[in-house]
């Protein structure tokens, strides 16, 4: 009786182990990202209505410029920063989104600019946003402000050929290069 009982406890928790596996690797296949749906709806960054509709990138670069999706593609940026104060340049390469700070890395940001020697700048000073095109700048810091060609950027702003932003004690000319003139 006793064996008997210890192999219906051993099955059943063979039982309960393989399902949880089985719970695993189907989680897993559902939130396979080689597969990513960009649809319209909120900008969460702008909180204004989107403009793509239903498009599919698969991951797959025809090109070093380009993103082929189901519907028109998607350009990417290549920025060249200048310190004005020590003349430096810094090369980012982008197609959706990337930040200017102090952090050494930020996750889920396609491209980072880390100024480490600015303590006045934020973790996270601002987001370079392509939309339509365009390349937009937005502050997300709380502390310090952030211009662009000394105006102080409230909400997004277009950012144009040879454009100054500044914020702290780092003053950065953007250029426009590789993939966009």
């Amino acid at each position: 009786m006793r064996i008997e009982l210890m192999i219906i406890i051993l099955f059943t928790i063979f039982i309960i182990v393989a399902g949880a596996m089985l719970i695993i690797v189907l989680l897993k296949k559902q939130n396979d990202s080689s597969k990513v749906i960009l649809q319209g709806g909120m900008d969460i960054d702008t909180q204004k209505k989107g403009q793509d509709l239903s498009k599919q990138f698969l991951g797959i670069l025809d090109s070093e410029d380009t993103w082929h999706t189901k519907r028109g593609s998607a350009q990417t940026h290549s920025l060249i920063f200048t310190d004005l104060l020590t003349r430096e340049q810094y090369v980012r390469r982008f197609r959706n989104r990337m930040g200017i700070g102090r952090a050494s890395y930020v996750r889920g940001a396609e491209a980072f600019l880390s100024i480490s020697g600015d303590s006045y700048l934020s973790r996270i000073q601002c987001w370079l946003t392509d939309y339509n095109g365009q390349i937009y700048v937005e502050n997300v810091s709380k502390s310090t402000p952030l211009f662009l060609d000394e105006n102080e950027v409230t909400g997004p702003h277009v950012v144009k050929n040879n454009a100054v932003i500044r914020a702290g004690n780092t003053r950065l000319r953007v250029q426009f290069g590789g993939g966009r003139q």
